[in-house]
């Protein structure tokens, strides 16, 4: 979840890579976008329901409380 949140946020500073037409600027937007689009449709129960119902509790109740449940009751609040 971090690091697709990463990526989101490398997207909207990465000048080079967003502002590039190089080979270099194409590989890395391409790469950043075909991890995040693996990440988002995985059908593994981990990787790709696991990272949904991080998404949803992220976007729901924000990322300090996510990780405040998750070291007090060791799952995804609901």
């Amino acid at each position: 979840m971090i690091a697709h949140e990463w990526l989101d946020w490398f997207e909207l500073t990465d000048e080079e890579a967003s502002c590039s037409s190089s080979e270099n600027g194409q590989f890395t937007r391409n790469l950043k976008q075909t991890f995040k689009d693996l990440v988002e449709i995985d059908s593994s129960h981990a990787y790709g329901e696991g990272f949904r119902d991080a998404k949803w509790a992220f976007e729901k109740w924000g990322p300090r409380k996510v990780i405040n449940h998750i070291q007090k009751y060791g799952t995804l609040p609901q």
